[in-house]
């Protein structure tokens, strides 16, 4: 059963949400489920890469620096997400 939630954005935000969701031929509702389900799988599997790095350190000392990239440019796409930013 679906329940329907009521928030804010900003104006902004939403034009580029519904020019998306008219390129891609769809509605607004599925584009947002669309992109929350991508941002809870991604956070997700962030948090169990940096369980794995954290539970065995040894094995990703060559990958930390690449570690570090990801997880700040995975900080950085939440921060355009947040503020409505393309």
């Amino acid at each position: 059963m679906a329940i329907k939630v009521l928030f804010s954005l900003p104006q902004e935000f939403l034009e580029n949400i519904d020019r998306v969701a008219a390129e891609e031929h769809r509605s607004r509702s599925e584009l947002i489920r669309e992109a929350l389900r991508s941002y809870l799988e991604t956070r997700q599997i962030r948090k169990l890469r940096l369980r794995q790095v954290a539970e065995h350190p040894a094995l990703y000392d060559d990958f930390a620096a690449e570690f570090k990239a990801w997880d700040a440019a995975s900080d950085e796409a939440l921060l355009y997400f947040e503020n409505g930013l393309d």
